[in-house]
């Protein structure tokens, strides 16, 4: 069952941030960054509870990371009303070479611990906040007492997180995000 988090509270636009519904990637331990993954049975009944609890928020932007299990999972969250904008931006991170490699690979590890160091043919965590960062800050200009939904990843939520609040590099590695389960941050008056 997912639960909203509320993680700072001002007087400002909220952001709803959630991750996609369980795959079979999930499910098996697999590293997934850009590869294509269904949602699993379970992953659609995560997204449809997400949908119930959206009905009690009322957002006025919904931003969905191109892959398809974020757009899948805004589908079955039946969001309301709203055009989906795709945001590249919030795609996951490009895991390179670790793609579909279980999660227990000490090479995975090794380079999952270090957040400067780029995976072989893929990007790293200073990498994706770089990207996040940037569409966070258009939407603080572009939304700015307005309600925004994002649907998007695991490591995007921890890049997102790091915006909001300082944490140590053994914060970051070890923040997690589950499935579904609904975030929310406020953005500081400036």
């Amino acid at each position: 069952m997912s639960t909203v988090i509320k993680v700072k509270q001002v007087n400002e636009m909220s952001l709803y941030v959630t991750r996609h519904g369980q795959t079979n990637y999930n499910v098996n331990n697999l590293v997934c960054g850009i590869s294509p993954a269904a949602l699993t049975t379970d992953g659609i009944e995560q997204a449809k509870e997400l949908g119930r609890q959206l009905k009690s928020i009322k957002y006025d932007f919904l931003y969905v990371s191109p892959l398809q299990r974020a757009i899948d999972t805004a589908d079955y969250a039946n969001v309301e009303g709203l055009e989906v904008i795709i945001e590249p931006r919030i795609s996951e991170i490009n895991f390179g070479i670790y793609e579909g490699v279980h999660r227990d690979d000490p090479g995975f590890i090794a380079n999952k611990h270090n957040l400067a160091i780029r995976y072989p043919n893929g990007e790293s965590f200073i990498e994706l906040c770089k990207r996040v960062y940037e569409f966070l800050g258009e939407i603080k200009e572009q939304a700015t007492k307005s309600n925004v939904l994002l649907v998007c990843h695991g490591a995007v939520c921890r890049a997102i997180n790091t915006y909001f609040n300082e944490m140590s590099n053994d914060d970051i590695f070890y923040y997690q995000t589950e499935n579904c389960q609904l975030l929310k941050y406020d953005y500081l008056s400036r």
